[in-house]
């Protein structure tokens, strides 16, 4: 009896235009069954590659090049997914065995997988990401870089998937508490790929886990694990889970937006769990609800909340910019680094020692002023007009010294300060750096801050050693009343 094969070939032979004394002589088939196929083909169709007894192992054949087409524009399409496609759209009455017996016979080369060993419920779970392609982001309103997050129980085969939009510690903290509990507890162990979000350093004898990682596991009382760089196999699980998610749902999909994915993607689950597992021959949802949810570590009480730290630098207006808003900090700190710790509520400012200095509440939307105005000095207008930071900047190549005097007038002296700063700098262009640092030292002796104060003093070449000398002791015991004296009457003494 003429194998299918054979009639598809006899029937693609004749479509290109071969007669029928040639294709006999091409198969080695006589001609008169040559004639017969092709009458039958003229008169039924498809319908001859259908007959009964046909070998199942080729019932797929007949679809070849519309499967062809598919593997061209997806290629790493699976042969679940071919198998539904052709259900979906051709109709195809054939068991999945039919198409994979004849895909396996369409492939150049057999890959070797690994054999597992069955670890005990509730011992390990393995986690990673795999890029899925562009799919719209409202945030962004545009088409940006996904990635799929998968979390794979070993015992049971149990998945849960999520699409993200990067792979920030943040977000792989947040996939982690979502898996959780989609399972409804934790696993003793999470071994993980050597991720930024949760290694820093890859050493697989000693590893360096990032802080809010560690932190998160010890709230969630789990071990995390690491992997060997460049071993794949230390998490073949998690990886089957990845191309298994990549070719059966993302392949030859596609997703009005991230919302829209990820809920599709749950229903999914819900039914691939269902299935019976190609290695453990068990269904991944029966065999976790029956055995391994029992074993696994009860969900902490209390959320986990989750920090973001970054350095900021507190610009002259007093604001610091953190996620694309603005939150004010104490203007003493305008021009230092400051550390900045964000939940999803709250944002604190630190010093670079670690020391609380200011928090706000956390804004939505972007390009927000969060103010508090105690940390705004009264001359803040000077800010705001463009002066302060322009004599500030003229400030600079007279030293800190010349530069901290000012401030200081500034601060005394609110708006008209930077009269009185212009006439500094002229004075440092009159007399020079080295008498202005003199002078400013004798006037900061008595806490005067004013353009007179030190005019008076160069002008009558009060910064001689001898009286610096006297300036120096007297600055010693400037704390006791004795040496207080009246800053307006010493103002008026030198007029």
């Amino acid at each position: 009896m003429i194998k299918v094969e054979e009639k598809i070939t006899i029937i693609s032979l004749w479509k290109n235009n071969l007669s029928n004394r040639e294709i006999s002589k091409k198969l080695n088939i006589s001609k008169t069954t040559v004639k017969k196929w092709i009458s039958k083909y003229e008169k039924d169709g498809d319908k001859i590659f259908h007959e009964h007894g046909i070998n199942r192992e080729f019932a797929a054949s007949v679809y070849k090049d519309k499967i062809l087409g598919w593997l061209n524009k997806e290629p790493k399409l699976s042969y679940l997914r071919i198998w539904e496609k052709l259900k979906e759209e051709e109709n195809y009455k054939y068991g999945y065995d039919s198409v994979r017996y004849y895909l396996n016979n369409l492939r150049l080369s057999k890959e070797i997988y690994p054999v597992f060993e069955q670890l005990a419920p509730g011992l390990e779970a393995q986690v990673d990401f795999g890029y899925v392609g562009l799919i719209y982001n409202p945030e962004k309103k545009k088409r940006t870089k996904a990635y799929v997050f998968c979390m794979r129980l070993i015992y049971s085969r149990y998945d849960y998937y999520e699409v993200v939009f990067d792979q920030k510690v943040k977000t792989f903290i947040k996939c982690h508490e979502n898996a959780f509990k989609y399972y409804n507890g934790v696993p003793k162990n999470v071994k993980i790929d050597n991720l930024k979000a949760g290694v820093l350093e890859s050493n697989f004898y000693t590893p360096v886990y990032q802080q809010e990682y560690l932190n998160f596991s010890k709230h969630y009382k789990f071990n995390p694990i690491t992997c060997r760089p460049y071993k794949p196999k230390d998490k073949a699980h998690v990886e089957n889970g990845i191309k298994y998610v990549k070719g059966n749902f993302f392949a030859g999909r596609s997703f009005r937006d991230d919302k829209d994915c990820n809920e599709r993607l749950l229903r999914w689950m819900e039914e691939k769990s269902l299935r019976r597992h190609g290695t453990t021959r068990k269904k991944p949802k029966e065999e976790f609800l029956n055995i391994e949810q029992k074993v696994l570590t009860k969900l902490p009480v209390e959320p986990y909340i989750i920090y973001e730290y970054s350095k900021h630098k507190l610009h002259p207006d007093c604001y610091l910019r953190a996620h694309n808003n603005l939150y004010s900090a104490p203007h003493e700190y305008v021009g230092k680094e400051l550390i900045v710790r964000t939940s999803d509520f709250v944002v604190e400012v630190y010093t670079e020692d670690f020391n609380l200095i200011c928090c706000h509440k956390k804004v939505k939307g972007t390009g927000i002023r969060e103010k508090n105005p105690a940390h705004f000095p009264e001359w803040i207008e000077l800010i705001s007009t463009g002066h302060y930071n322009y004599y500030m900047k003229q400030l600079d190549k007279f030293g800190e010294e010349v530069k901290d005097y000012c401030k200081k007038v500034f601060r005394d002296h609110k708006t008209s300060g930077y009269r009185m700063v212009q006439g500094i700098i002229a004075l440092a262009n009159k007399h020079g750096k080295e008498k202005l640092s003199k002078a400013i030292k004798r006037g900061s002796c008595y806490q005067n801050y004013s353009y007179m104060c030190l005019k008076n003093i160069l002008d009558k070449n009060l910064i001689n050693s001898n009286q610096l000398e006297d300036i120096e002791d007297f600055s010693e015991k400037q704390d006791s009343n004795k040496y207080k004296v009246n800053l307006k009457e010493y103002d008026l003494f030198y007029h």
